[in-house]
């Protein structure tokens, strides 16, 4: 079996794009036989200790991450936001 890692997890910190608590993607991860795990939730990392002491129980490697979008437009971002580049 080959060696892989999903590098790319959101968890229901992840509004409308991750559903599963940081436990259930650690158990499942472990159930798939995947040698590692990204948590890589929306803004912020808010199941990371969570994620990392189940990921710990049950012996899965981690990696902590957070997808970071940088486009107001995007409707996952919340209120869109001015930036004026001219103050100092």
């Amino acid at each position: 079996m080959a060696i892989y890692g999903e590098l790319h997890a959101h968890s229901g910190f992840s509004f409308l794009d991750g559903a599963s608590d940081p436990e259930e993607l650690v158990g499942e991860a472990v159930r798939l036989g995947l040698s590692g795990l990204a948590l890589t939730d929306h803004h912020g990392l808010y199941g990371v200790v969570r994620f990392a002491e189940a990921a710990r129980a049950l012996g899965l490697s981690t990696v902590f991450g957070a997808e970071v979008t940088l486009d107001a437009r995007d409707d996952r971002v919340g209120v869109e936001f001015a930036v004026d580049r001219h103050q100092s």
